[in-house]
């Protein structure tokens, strides 16, 4: 590993041998192409944290003497990470799960009726109409209403 400053923006062999150390390190730079750029910044910050090393994100000589001495120490990728075991809740006992209930059965349709009784109970639920509006006097309409309602009317004895 070499003992110079590694900041973002530097590129060649010395990233790249970083890079190398950081992945076998279980510390994931991206990819290992000899730029340091945002995933390698991130991946060295994410490093010192664990070291317990200032993070800055700048591979400078405390972080590259902590990557040596890790590597020599043969910590990898295999650093033991917290297991997180599932809850298994115990069965509830005693009063069972109540059952959604049963959807009501749709209501049958009426069908219509040719029935004289049943077309007139029909109309008895229908509300009466509105009465319509009366001519105007002196119109033609006015003088037929009249002259049938003449014919109509039962005459006195």
């Amino acid at each position: 590993m070499p003992k110079k400053l590694l900041a973002r923006g530097s590129s060649g062999a010395p990233v790249e041998a970083l890079q190398t150390a950081l992945a076998a390190l279980g510390v994931n730079p991206g990819p290992i192409d000899g730029v340091f750029g945002p995933k390698t910044e991130a991946a060295v910050m994410r490093f010192q944290k664990r070291a317990k090393i200032e993070a800055d994100g700048i591979a400078g000589p405390k972080t590259l003497q902590a990557i040596e001495i890790m590597q020599k120490a043969g910590v990898s990728a295999a650093i033991p990470k917290p297991v997180v075991k599932p809850i298994v809740l115990p069965k509830p006992v005693g009063r069972p799960v109540a059952k959604p209930l049963p959807k009501p059965a749709a209501k049958p349709v009426a069908k219509p009726t040719t029935s004289t009784a049943g077309m007139a109970a029909r109309l008895a639920a229908k509300p009466a109409a509105k009465p319509a509006a009366k001519p105007a006097p002196g119109s033609a309409l006015a003088k037929a209403i009249a002259d049938s309602a003449k014919k109509a009317a039962p005459k006195k004895p």
